[in-house]
């Protein structure tokens, strides 16, 4: 596993335990994420979810695909682009930097300041390699 995204998983696991009250306890099930990003749309925990799953042995090319399909009738959602973006790095995707750099200028243009440090954090590890 590359360095980056070993650090990135720790760090996912640190917020998993802030939000995890709001998911219950467990890895939770994709249709639970879909049923928590349905309820509770603007809210940047309800797409962690994914990454949560993914991290827990979900099937990351499912979490994916439903993450792919919000954005493309939410793409102001740069949150969500930014874990998508995580689980195609996890996914060992080549295309994962290109997500996360365009989750990264949404945010910055969107003015979403705690999303840029909470993004930039991985690459910031990564540019250390």
């Amino acid at each position: 596993m590359r360095r980056s995204v070993a650090i990135r998983l720790g760090l996912a696991t640190l917020l998993a335990a802030s939000i995890a009250p709001a998911l219950g306890a467990g890895v939770p099930a994709l249709d639970e994420c879909d049923l928590l990003v349905r309820d509770r749309p603007r809210e940047p925990y309800s797409y962690f979810c994914y990454v949560l799953a993914v991290r827990g042995g979900r099937d990351a090319d499912d979490a994916a695909r439903r993450l792919e399909a919000i954005l493309t009738l939410h793409p102001d959602l740069h949150r969500a682009r930014l874990y998508l973006g995580w689980i195609e790095e996890i996914r060992e995707s080549p295309r994962s930097e290109t997500i996360i750099r365009e989750a990264m200028d949404g945010m910055e243009a969107a003015g979403d300041h705690w999303g840029m440090v909470y993004g930039g954090t991985g690459f910031s590890f990564r540019l250390g390699q």
